[in-house]
């Protein structure tokens, strides 16, 4: 996973929500948080990280739809 997930192997209810658009890691967990519903989650942190370039802060995830909601995507190369 990424070097920024916590000792968790599925997002955590309070904590903040993140998506990289341009990750290697092609699976990601679809979360809801405080301000959208249904959202990639690639990682997940306590607390709201500085901006920076492709990576989306959902806001702090209230719940997961189903826990072992994960999703792939594969290259269409």
């Amino acid at each position: 996973m990424n070097t920024y997930t916590s000792q968790s192997d599925v997002p955590l209810i309070g904590k903040y929500a993140y998506f990289n658009s341009k990750s290697k890691y092609k699976v990601y967990f679809i979360v809801n948080t405080e301000y959208n519903e249904n959202v990639g989650c690639h990682y997940w942190l306590d607390y709201e990280k500085d901006p920076e370039p492709y990576v989306t802060c959902h806001g702090i995830i209230t719940s997961i739809p189903l826990r072992k909601n994960v999703v792939k995507i594969e290259n269409k190369r």
